[in-house]
């Protein structure tokens, strides 16, 4: 018994069980046979199908079943029985090849690319974006069109969207798959896929490793394990179907490995295809994920049955996208199909038009009428050895089956129609449908029932595989769409044509640009064309035939996806072919936002033999190359076509139809003025996301119903109110009509701007007379009942003011009076502008309210009285509008506020993040969570909405992933943040760092945001002049941000401090002068020290120049409780310190110079002052002495029942009275004292008439101390303590003086100390110092005014200002101490290790400075630097150079190579005196050659020149993070340059160094060709070449772009380009060369 493996189908799933569990135990069944059958794959994936072993008889019983549809042997054990698919892919050409249009003869070079093939990409994109006829693009051109330079824009970019490339394989580590990261977007299905799914199962049992790319991956034999049992799986996917995987799959064969391009694919065409769709320059969906599912012409041996299933499992089981809240939809890409063919000679079976007979081949010959020799001798051969192929089926029912079951499932299908010049068929009625040949050379028949198994179909999709399935075989219906080919030639009458080879007809969906499609290939083998500039190792390729315009649909498709990912198959068909009918999809003002093709005629498609003119029955109709053989006679096919610059059409998107609210329908007595029209609200389909944002309300009145006149509207005003004023009186006792639509923005993910229909039910009212008055007003904002984001500076906006009967009758505006009080009754008023006469409509609440509290506003008019009616009128206040704060924030220091932008909120108009209840220091974050680049802005405002120049960045570019901190911004109450990112996920977080809580409320608000203005022509902020941007009321630390605007210029910028205003400035006081701001760039400058009274100076070059101040103060106030707080307690205070007034302490003993207080001649202690009580008696001063008595005493008594004055009882038992007692020690009873000084011990104290000793576990706490204190510690004596002057002004007295580091203290002497300053370079405080901890300009700063933040180098390592800045880009910068009339340079001769700056160059010694191989040097003008070198001066004796080797350097028309002014060469030693006339930039050395060339390094020299320039020290660039030094920005200087006002052709007035450095010639080569010769050859080519120029032509207005080619170290080539663009001889020009002389790279 032979077994082998059948696969069969039941006729629908719920026969399922009944057949597969009879077949696999042993049943009775009839038609199954009688023993238990082996199932060798279940297909759970499939409802219906099953793969067993059986012999062919039972095969044959089997097929008899009534359940069964069809059994056929298994396509993945039996390849041999089925004809394998084929690539749909044309004979390919060689020889040379071009770029863009026409790659046979005129493409890109083969090898060794130059980098004018960076970017570039395919003819199909330009094709089909934007333009619907070639001839927009390609204008006046024919034949053979040569490459051109352009650009096209783009909205979407396929993101979220899965594109699975059904082919040979795709090689993922091809440039054009790449992400910025270096990862790919290719991913396999297979081996990725389990991964994706299920990442855990994987990671958690160790079965994953690292790709080459960076990315994971997961061993083959575990993703095979995961797919074929589902035991191998987590818990939560052990439900979901099997697939069994061919063995021999893997990673090599499927995707490729590493990133070099090293594969085992079976062929470049699915690589090529992948490019063409999601490629990053060749493809639309440039941003979509790509699915490798090699299955045809592939090295993994998977069959197209499996590939279906495992398609369909991924589209049904993929992970929800957790950014679209829905998983990703599928499209597919099927370059391929199935051939079938005939030899050159033999008899073959045949149907046409319904007549089966036999042919031979050999003896077909083109007649007329058409037959079926005239349909096979215009067939395209693409089987290699056969006479004629075609197009056709599978010949596999399983194949079929997992097709239409794929589809079902909601996989998007794309194919490519085919490449055999073949007539295709749609529709049941189609006369060709049952067309058929049998398949000769392969000897596979169609084993369905309309052919038997005698023939393949030949004419009709209804057959075809891929191009056929999921058909609807009731209606016809396909959901597959199917492509045909467009040739890059032009016809010379102007008109494109199909590919000569590409299956044309009816069954045709839809023609997209294919041959010589520029696409990505493999980096050896027939698909390696054209070497990648980019990536050397990879190559790109000649790709063309329908395989080729297939996945340029699949790209548009994808797109379409990305906006509408839900969409079925008729959705997307119903788009893609502009199916729809009149008055759908309309955009604003009905203009049709973008379908997927336009409708092409014969009238701009060649159509070589139109059915209009030959039809059907004309042999020539069948055999020609160019027939588009359609239906009607017009020739009218579907080309690919996106309107670039609108949103895709979508039935998601819209407005729905407004209507009018008020007035309503029939209304009569409505007033002729001030009438308020209200619309229904905005709802937009799909919501604001989608359909966008409302852009406007338009309403119109009308005195005809059918709007013939209009007598108001708000059309065009982008008016948001849902409630409008119409501004014309009406006429009276006349009916009117109104309607009103609504408008969106483009702001939705349609990006289309739509507008509603007008509202249909139209609302008629009648209008009446009215009396003299004011029409009561109405309140625009706040909206009534909404929860505003802010308590300060709320702005209250009034309708427009009406006079009833016009001005002339009731009189101008008077005022508009505003009301806002806590309660509904107005009782308690918090703002009121009643009597103040202000006319304004909108106005201010300046002051904050309290927060989380609803409050209540009203408003009125009154007129003037210089109406006709003669008096004054004031209207009725208008209906009350609420509006509520926002809660107190959860907290001032720490986090306070976060947003994430979105499309509505945040996108590229800004948004509150943070409004301010006190003064605070705040941060803010910025983090970019898109996987591409955008920008951001942020900006502070302390005014009621916000304006540009309240930016304080703008603009920044921010990388994926990459984040940003604009640290200390001060802000005091009501001033908010604004933020704002041209794309979606830019994430800003606010954080504050300090809070001033301890000032009081004025202190407060003179700080915070301070000022802004963006520079222009005109005052305020007038370009080019010193502006006074504001003046320190306190004491004041200031941050200034200046921010470029601009997006194509460099500003110059400039800030100085001036000591009393513009009056007092001058130019000494500049801290930054001239500091260049690239566009969209932005620095900020803090801690800059402002005294009471000084002020910040700015300036700019240019308009659009922003700066933007705020400031903190210097002295944050008392801690602890604060000033404003009154403390009242009856307990004890208890504090480490106590400050404020302590006048009412008495009993203080100071510390300190007071006066000593001695008993008996024993020191007590020292006090302020001494206040002596009854009993004693105090002399006059004498002498510095005062003498002390005391009254008449009493001894000892026992009892003292009553005792008068003057007697004295030290000790008394009992003391009933006691008129005076000046010590009772111990009393048991004091039923009355009236003088007690102290009772320890009372048992009863009845009568006191001042206080006893109170003892207290409480706090007391109170606005003074009065009484004993005796007991406080560390009090600061009043009066007789030493009394503190600064500067001869009294500061106050003190007990002790405590002097600091960096003080010196004399012993005392003769009563007198001595304080000097410790003269050792460091400062606590400065202005400029050698070392200073707080400074505005500093050597050395740990917190500073241009670095906030430093902890080494010259000018500071790191701070806020700059991450590296100055000179301190290495620790071996060198700064040294000045000793006596020169500074020394110990200097030693070494050997170099790779820290050297010139490693590998020249001498392999190094001068060694200070210990310090080699080191940067900075010197300064006034200075004498003496390099001591007693040991090795005679061998390498130092020396100057302006080239690091020595080597001579040009300066016009001289070569100096060693610089000798003011230097003095002894046998010790060199030295420099450095003057104004030293260069700014100098090297030294000990020689030249190989030698002694490039043993040191470069000198730096600060002249007056160079400290107006760069005082900062730092350069910021666009992205505000890397710097350049000074030493990287001078080796950064021109090494070239030219200026010539007329150099003319042939250059005749042009005269070696006459306006120019280094430049001997430039010489006319050709038309606008030149080249630029060098004076003194640089020292590589790695130079950059900056240029502007005019031509003579003027076309148009001179202005001409410069290509700069060739780089040499003598010269380069200059090309000028116009408008058109064509070569042009110049006019003017001015060109400079930055870098290459001394192996620099330019930084600047």
């Amino acid at each position: 018994m032979t077994l082998k493996r059948y696969t069969l189908a039941v006729t629908s799933a719920e026969h399922w069980n009944d057949i597969h569990g009879a077949l696999t135990i042993d049943s009775n069944q009839d038609g199954i046979p009688d023993r238990q059958i082996t199932c060798t794959d279940s297909h759970s994936i499939s409802a219906v199908r099953g793969t067993y072993e059986l012999t062919d008889d039972e095969a044959q019983e089997i097929a008899r079943h009534p359940y069964v549809k069809w059994i056929e042997l298994s396509l993945k054990d039996n390849r041999e029985s089925f004809p394998e698919p084929s690539l749909v892919m044309p004979n390919r050409f060689s020889g040379d090849v071009k770029i863009y249009r026409d790659l046979d003869s005129n493409g890109p070079p083969a090898t060794n690319p130059t980098s004018a093939e960076l970017n570039r990409t395919n003819w199909a994109l330009p094709r089909l974006s934007g333009i619907t006829t070639n001839g927009e693009f390609w204008a006046g051109v024919v034949g053979d069109i040569a490459p051109k330079q352009g650009n096209f824009n783009f909205l979407y970019d396929g993101r979220n969207v899965d594109i699975v490339v059904q082919d040979s394989g795709t090689l993922q580590s091809h440039p054009e798959f790449l992400n910025d990261d270096g990862t790919s977007r290719v991913l396999d299905i297979v081996l990725d896929f389990p991964y994706y799914l299920d990442p855990g199962y994987f990671s958690v049992n160790g079965f994953t490793y690292t790709l080459a790319d960076g990315s994971t991956g997961i061993d083959t034999s575990r993703a095979e394990a995961w797919w074929e049992d589902n035991n191998a799986r987590s818990s939560e996917f052990v439900l979901l179907p099997e697939v069994v995987i061919p063995s021999g799959y893997n990673r090599n064969g499927a995707i490729g490995i590493g990133t070099a391009g090293a594969n085992n694919l079976g062929s470049g065409h699915g690589t090529a295809a992948a490019s063409l769709a999601a490629g990053k320059n060749f493809g639309l969906a440039f941003k979509s994920n790509i699915w490798a599912m090699p299955c045809v012409s592939d090295n993994v041996g998977m069959d197209i049955e499996t590939s279906y299933d495992l398609i369909k499992f991924l589209h049904l089981y993929k992970p929800v996208n957790t950014q679209t809240g829905v998983r990703n939809p599928t499209v597919v890409n099927g370059s391929w199909g199935y051939q079938a063919a005939v030899n050159s000679s033999g008899t073959v079976r045949y149907k046409f038009t319904g007549i089966s007979s036999t042919i031979d081949v050999s003896t077909l010959a083109a007649s007329a009428p058409a037959g079926v020799e005239d349909m096979i001798i215009g067939f395209n051969n693409q089987v290699a050895g056969a006479y004629k192929s075609w197009s056709s089926s599978s010949r596999s029912s399983a194949t079929n089956t997992a097709g239409d079951e794929m589809i079902e499932a909601g996989v998007i299908m794309i194919a490519a129609s085919g490449n055999n010049n073949q007539y295709i068929g749609v529709g049941r009625t189609d006369p060709h449908r049952l067309n058929g040949v049998a398949d000769q050379y392969f000897g596979s028949n169609d084993p369905r029932a309309e052919f038997g198994g005698q023939r393949t179909p030949t004419s009709h999709r209804d057959w075809m595989n891929p191009q056929g399935i999921g058909v609807d075989e009731n209606t016809g219906y396909h959901p597959v769409i199917n492509v045909g080919a467009l040739d890059d030639f032009v016809e010379s009458n102007y008109k494109e044509r199909k590919a000569q080879y590409s299956n044309s007809g009816p069954g045709v969906d839809i023609y997209a640009p294919a041959e010589d499609t520029l696409a990505a290939g493999l980096p050896s083998g027939s698909y390696a064309d054209f070497q990648r500039y980019d990536n050397p190792t990879h190559f790109d390729a000649n790709f063309n035939g329908t395989s080729a315009a297939a996945p340029v649909v699949t790209g548009l498709v994808a797109l379409y996806l990305q906006r509408n990912p839900g969409a079925t198959s008729q959705e997307l068909r119903q788009w893609l072919l502009n199916d729809y009918g009149q008055g759908v999809g309309r955009g604003l003002d009905g203009v049709g936002v973008s379908a997927g093709s336009s409708l092409t005629g014969n009238d701009l498609l060649f159509d070589q033999f139109s059915t209009s003119d030959y039809g059907a029955s004309d042999y020539r109709w069948w055999t020609g190359q160019f027939n588009q053989r359609t239906a009607s006679g017009s020739g009218e096919v579907q080309v690919v076509y996106l309107d670039v610059n609108a949103g895709i059409l979508t039935n998601l998107g819209g407005i729905t139809e407004p209507s009018i609210e008020s007035p309503i329908n029939n209304d009569v007595g409505v007033n002729t003025e001030s009438l308020q029209l209200r619309s229904s609200q905005y709802i937009a389909i799909g919501d604001t996301t989608v359909s966008g944002t409302l852009k406007a309300i338009e309403m119109q009145l009308s005195v005809a119903s059918d709007f013939s006149s209009i007598v108001w509207e708000s059309t065009g005003v982008n008016d948001t109110n849902l409630i409008q004023t119409v501004d014309v009186q009406l006429a009276g006792f006349t009916t009117h009509y109104a309607r009103t639509r609504h408008l969106s923005n483009a702001d939705g993910t349609a990006f289309t701007a739509y507008a509603s229909d007008y509202s249909v039910g139209i609302v008629s009212f009648s209008t009446l007379g009215n009396a003299p008055g004011v029409q009561a007003p109405t309140i625009t904002s706040p909206i009534s009942g909404t929860t505003l984001n802010q308590r300060f500076g709320i702005a209250l906006v009034s309708s427009a003011f009406v006079s009833i009967d016009s001005e002339a009758v009731s009189g101008t505006l008077k005022a508009v009076e505003f009301e806002v009080a806590e309660d509904i009754g107005f009782s308690t008023i918090v703002f009121t502008s009643i009597g103040d006469n202000n006319t304004s409509l909108s106005q201010i609440i300046s002051d904050g309210l309290n927060s989380s509290h609803t409050f209540y506003v009203r408003c009125r008019h009154l007129s003037n009285a210089d109406g006709t009616s003669g008096v004054e009128h004031t209207s009725a206040f208008s209906a009350v509008v609420t509006f509520t704060t926002p809660g107190a924030a959860l907290a001032e220091v720490g986090r306070l506020a976060s947003i994430k932008t979105t499309l509505t909120n945040g996108v590229v108009e800004p948004v509150q993040l943070y409004e301010a209840d006190n003064l605070l220091e705040v941060s803010i974050s910025v983090a970019n969570q898109n996987d591409f680049r955008s920008t951001f802005s942020i900006g502070i405002s302390s005014t009621p909405g916000f304006k540009r120049s309240d930016y304080i960045t703008y603009g920044i570019p921010l990388d994926r992933g990459g984040t940003r901190l604009i640290e200390k911004v001060g802000i005091k109450p009501g001033d908010k943040i604004f933020v704002s990112s041209f794309d979606p996920n830019i994430s800003f977080l606010a954080f504050a760092t300090r809070k001033f809580d301890k000032l009081g409320p004025d202190s407060a608000l003179v700080h915070g945001r301070r000022r802004s203005g963006t520079l222009g022509f005109k005052p305020p902020f007038q370009i080019n002049t010193n502006l006074e941007f504001f003046t320190a009321q306190e004491d004041s630390l200031v941050t200034v941000h200046a921010t470029n605007q601009n997006s194509d210029s460099t500003v110059g910028m400039s800030v100085g401090l001036s000591s009393g205003g513009i009056a007092e400035f001058q130019e000494s006081d500049y801290l930054i002068f001239g500091l260049r701001l690239a566009p969209l760039q932005d620095v900020q400058i803090d801690n800059l020290a402002l005294a009471k009274g000084q002020s910040l100076i700015v300036r700019g070059s240019k308009p659009n120049l922003t700066f933007v101040a705020h400031s903190v103060p210097q002295d944050p106030g008392p801690s602890g409780i604060g000033t404003n707080i009154n403390v009242n307690t009856t307990g004890n205070i208890t504090a480490n310190s106590f400050f404020g007034d302590g006048s009412g302490i008495t009993g203080v003993t100071g510390v300190g110079a007071g006066v000593i207080i001695k008993d008996d001649d024993s020191t007590v202690g020292t006090a302020a002052t001494i206040n002596f009580g009854q009993n004693l008696t105090v002399s006059q001063i004498s002498a510095g002495i005062v003498t002390i008595t005391a009254a008449d005493t009493v001894g000892v008594a026992q009892t003292a029942n009553s005792l008068a004055a003057g007697v004295s009882v030290p000790k008394a038992t009992q003391a009933d009275f006691a008129t005076v007692a000046g010590l009772a020690t111990v009393a048991t009873t004091a039923n009355s004292a009236n003088t007690a000084n102290s009772a320890t011990i009372a048992g009863s104290a009845s009568q006191l008439d001042v206080d006893a000793t109170i003892t207290s576990n409480n706090d007391i706490t109170a606005p003074r101390f009065i009484g004993d204190g005796s007991q406080l510690t560390n009090i600061v004596a009043s009066g007789s303590g030493v009394i503190i002057q600064d500067s001869g002004s009294a500061v106050g007295t003190a007990g002790t003086v405590n002097f600091n580091a960096g003080l010196d203290v004399s012993p005392v002497s003769a009563g007198i100390v001595t304080i000097t300053i410790n003269e050792a370079p460091r400062a606590t405080l400065a202005g400029i110092a050698s070392e200073a901890i707080v400074a505005g300009i500093a050597t050395y700063a740990t917190l500073a005014g241009l670095a906030s933040q430093a902890n080494n180098a010259l000018f500071a390592n790191s701070s806020s200002f700059s991450t590296l800045t100055g000179a301190a880009d290495t620790a071996k910068n060198l700064y040294t101490q000045f000793e006596g009339t020169f500074k020394p340079l110990p200097t030693t001769i070494g050997t170099k290790t790779t820290d050297h700056r010139y490693f590998g160059i020249g001498s392999d010694r190094s001068i060694n400075v200070q210990g310090y191989e080699s080191p940067y040097l900075r010197f300064e003008v006034g200075q004498t630097y003496r390099f001591t070198n007693a040991s090795q001066q005679a061998n390498y004796p130092i020396r100057f150079y302006y080239a690091p080797d020595g080597s001579a350097v040009g300066f016009g028309t001289t070569t100096p190579n060693q610089f000798s002014d003011n230097v003095t060469e002894t046998g010790t030693y060199t030295e420099i005196l450095i003057d104004e006339n030293t260069p700014q930039h100098l090297f030294y050395g000990a020689g030249i050659g190989t030698q002694f060339g490039n043993m040191g390094n470069s000198i730096q020299v600060f002249n007056n020149d160079f400290h107006k320039v760069s005082r900062v020290g730092e350069f910021k660039n666009l992205v505000g993070l890397k710097t350049a030094t000074y030493t990287q920005f001078y080796e950064g200087r021109a090494t070239s340059w030219y200026m010539n006002t007329n150099l003319g052709v042939g250059n005749s007035d042009y005269v070696p160094g006459d306006r120019s450095h280094n430049v001997s010639s430039i010489l006319q080569t050709a038309t606008g060709t030149y080249t630029v010769n060098f004076a003194d050859a640089m020292n590589d080519t790695d130079y950059a070449v900056i240029g502007i120029a005019s031509g003579t032509n003027a076309f148009p207005g001179g202005i001409v772009n410069l290509r700069i080619s060739d780089r040499t170290v003598n010269g380069y080539t200059v090309r000028v380009y116009n408008g058109i663009p064509a070569l042009e001889d110049l006019g003017e020009l001015s060109i400079m060369t930055l870098g290459g002389q001394n192996g620099e790279p330019t930084y600047i």
